[in-house]
């Protein structure tokens, strides 16, 4: 789960490519804390043509007292962690063109078989069509660990899983007066490596290796300039190399409504059903309520309030489930309290309810940040998090706390 939004100084790199909207579907009176631009602190980065190539790198260290994600007899370690990265984003008038690369280091002072080294290259694009329809792509490479803590994460692996992901998506939009109509179809393969125990010995995870096909299509409707009502729905295909019995179809069905509230709320909210039916007769079909939903208030100009969720199936290969229903809920708080120092502070809950299987797992998750820019080039961010996990059920799991506290030094150019 992502606990926080990325800092001030990485939000231009992580942006993602879209086409302007029509009059009738922007919502842009409010503007949240972390879009709004800081031109004296803001990195310029270099020109390449038509291009603009933003480095960054950060050298941080982080505390953590339940490393493992033990419900007892806990190990606490420190780590140090180094990143860099970049992202080169074209200039043009019409279109664009963005090459993004990242990768994090994880080094441990006393676990050594904890070191991880992650990361990303992604490509991402968009073909202004005509002054009403444009075309976006894009195409990503991305290599992680998973983490400690994990509800498929096997326990007896001495080092952490490595999951290696591609992924693709191809979008086209089109505005014809009060209508705006959605096609995308995105694939991401999921390639899970695997693990070796204390004594050498091999755990296989060629089970959790699998292809997600998904086709969604949407229709919005201005009401009003403010105010715009949707359909969307979706179909998935969940392809499992070898565990083919939990191979499965989906569907997603929302109603919905995107509407702003002068300068102060910008929301996009949706409710409807979801299912997902497997292949093998054994396994019992999972269906129930769908919702998202994105708030966001803007008491000031200096606060914003941003409250998410959503309700989605979720695959599930370690505790005889096939999937689980999972909800989540998460509420932000970011405050400029200078021009240059953001404080952040964010709860999160999230409920899986698992199919087949007498078990719910339950996390709480609280988080508090602190971003500070010196200049255009340099930043701190000092951040602590604290991870709950509960288990109820015939089947349930071992429940465990994980704090941690982390500071990191930031270089852009």
């Amino acid at each position: 789960m992502v606990l926080l939004a990325a800092s001030t100084w990485a939000s231009d790199a992580m942006a993602q490519v879209s086409a302007q909207p029509a009059p009738l579907f922007e919502r842009d009176r409010g503007m949240a804390v972390r879009d709004r631009p800081h031109p004296e602190y803001e990195a310029t980065g270099a020109r390449l043509g038509g291009f603009v190539l933003r480095p960054r790198a950060e050298v941080g260290t982080e505390i953590v007292d339940n490393l493992y994600a033990a419900p007892a007899d806990r190990v606490a370690d420190s780590l140090l962690r180094l990143a860099a990265g970049a992202s080169l984003r074209s200039t043009w008038s019409r279109h664009a063109l963005v090459v993004q690369a990242d990768g994090v280091a994880r080094r441990h002072a006393s676990a050594s078989r904890e070191d991880s080294s992650d990361g990303s290259l992604d490509l991402s694009g968009r073909l202004d069509l005509t002054r009403d329809m444009d075309l976006a792509f894009g195409a990503g490479l991305s290599r992680r660990a998973e983490p400690r803590g994990a509800v498929d994460a096997p326990d007896v692996s001495a080092e952490p899983i490595v999951i290696e992901a591609r992924e693709l998506h191809l979008q086209g939009r089109r505005v014809s007066g009060r209508f705006r109509t959605t096609l995308r179809a995105e694939q991401r393969r999921l390639d899970f490596r695997d693990g070796e125990t204390a004594a050498g010995e091999e755990v296989d995870q060629d089970h959790r290796d699998r292809t997600v096909s998904r086709l969604t299509g949407r229709a919005d409707y201005a009401v009003t300039p403010a105010v715009a009502l949707f359909v969307q729905g979706s179909a998935d295909r969940r392809d499992y190399d070898s565990a083919r019995g939990r191979d499965s179809a989906g569907g997603e069905a929302l109603l919905g409504a995107d509407f702003e509230v002068g300068a102060l709320i910008r929301a996009q909210i949706a409710a409807g059903h979801v299912r997902q039916a497997f292949d093998d007769p054994a396994i019992r079909d999972i269906q129930g309520v769908a919702a998202t939903a994105r708030v966001e208030w803007f008491p000031t100009q200096l606060t914003t309030v941003t409250l998410t969720g959503d309700r989605t199936v979720e695959d599930a290969e370690r505790l005889g489930s096939a999937a689980s229903l999972s909800s989540r809920v998460a509420l932000a708080v970011d405050h400029e309290l200078l021009r240059n120092l953001i404080l952040s502070a964010r709860i999160g809950w999230r409920r899986q309810a698992y199919n087949d299987v007498d078990r719910e797992d339950r996390r709480f998750t609280t988080a508090l940040e602190a971003s500070y820019l010196f200049n255009r080039r340099y930043g701190v961010r000092l951040t602590g998090i604290h991870e709950q996990r509960s288990s109820r059920g015939r089947s349930a799991g071992a429940g465990f706390e994980i704090n941690r506290l982390a500071g990191a030094l930031v270089a852009r150019f």
